[in-house]
């Protein structure tokens, strides 16, 4: 399996959000926080880590920017699993992979199987 290098940290949305919009375009927190309908301290919090983009953050993203909410969603899972396999490395080198037969699709849509 194909795997990042550990040190190659993917972009958090926050530092996204700063450098491209807010330093891209020039504009401070109080503007995209009025423009998005966020309180300055809540976007204060994104931008710098401490929240993560949620769904309806990612929604109001997508609206103000033009950008899809699936981008700063996927921004943010990369981000997460980046740091979980970096903070679980020794624990996960543990764990045991199971010999699944090749014709077991595990990716494939659920949804279309259920009632």
């Amino acid at each position: 399996m194909l795997q990042k290098p550990i040190n190659d940290v993917p972009p958090a949305p926050g530092s996204v959000l700063r450098k491209r919009v807010l330093e891209g375009l020039g504009i401070t927190q109080t503007e995209l926080a009025d423009a998005l309908g966020l309180s300055r301290p809540r976007l204060h919090m994104i931008l710098t880590g401490r929240l993560q983009v949620t769904p309806e953050v990612a929604l109001r993203l997508e609206k103000a920017l033009g950008t899809s909410a699936g981008y700063w969603l996927q921004l943010r899972a990369d981000y997460e699993l980046f740091m979980a396999r970096r903070r679980l490395r020794q624990e996960l080198a543990e764990v045991i992979e199971l010999d699944v037969p090749k014709i077991v699709d595990l990716t494939s849509d659920v949804s279309a199987s259920r009632p």
